[in-house]
């Protein structure tokens, strides 16, 4: 077992090696990436447009930036956090500060390609999240594909209580009970979950008729939607 770690209140903005961070709080999180990274052999071309829409540290868009370093790619991620912002731009990954929901910010996105969301639209209002996934939509190239994750709410109660537990006890490997309490309480006036049949809703209203499941551990989710 890991040791404890001795972590204060959760916060995007004081956060201290997050890429270890979200490792230790996602169940099988490297199985997203290798999910991702098996879906983009369909998707990407020369050309390609690729925006990352909270993009955290940039590692996603790094990486891609080295694996199809012989295509001529255009790779923009965006974030609303300072600190986990890379400091500079790496390679042709440009990263900027700007909330995903300013719709000035749609106006630099139109005409893309692949659009990424990981584990960002939960924390997003309802009424504000429910608007981004369609201006997603709006600005996909047709063919275009929207990879997202996502914390989900299980739609039975009794099950729900089943992954929450669950989710404890894996992350008990990691952290105290502590601090595992103290970030459920950070993150209750943030994070806003919807259930999965409520995302499919969400895609559907937006235009996405074409949507898929990809990955899903107890309350996490990710879909594949294309245009």
């Amino acid at each position: 077992m890991n040791e404890k770690r001795n972590k204060g209140d959760f916060s995007f903005d004081t956060i201290e090696s997050f890429d270890e961070h979200i490792g230790t709080s996602i169940p099988r999180y490297k199985d997203i990436h290798a999910c991702i990274d098996g879906m983009l052999q369909y998707f990407v071309v020369d050309g390609s447009k690729i925006v990352d829409l909270g993009c955290s540290t940039g590692s996603l868009l790094t990486r891609i930036d080295k694996k199809y370093h012989d295509k001529d790619l255009v790779l923009h991620g965006y974030d609303s956090s300072k600190n986990l912002l890379p400091s500079d731009s790496s390679g042709r990954a440009h990263f900027f500060l700007n909330d995903i929901t300013d719709e000035e910010l749609w106006d630099e996105m139109k005409k893309s390609d692949i659009i990424f969301s990981i584990f960002t639209l939960c924390f997003i209002p309802y009424a504000e999240r429910r608007e981004l996934v369609q201006n997603v939509y709006y600005n996909l190239n047709d063919g275009g594909v929207f990879i997202f994750t996502d914390k989900v709410y299980a739609s039975d109660p009794r099950i729900q209580d089943i992954f929450t537990f669950l989710y404890y006890d894996f992350k008990r490997q990691t952290y105290t009970s502590e601090q595992i309490l103290d970030k459920e309480i950070s993150l209750r006036e943030i994070q806003k979950p919807l259930t999965t049949e409520q995302n499919y809703d969400m895609l559907s209203d937006a235009g996405f008729d074409r949507v898929e499941s990809f990955w899903k551990y107890y309350n996490f989710q990710g879909w594949i939607c294309i245009k």
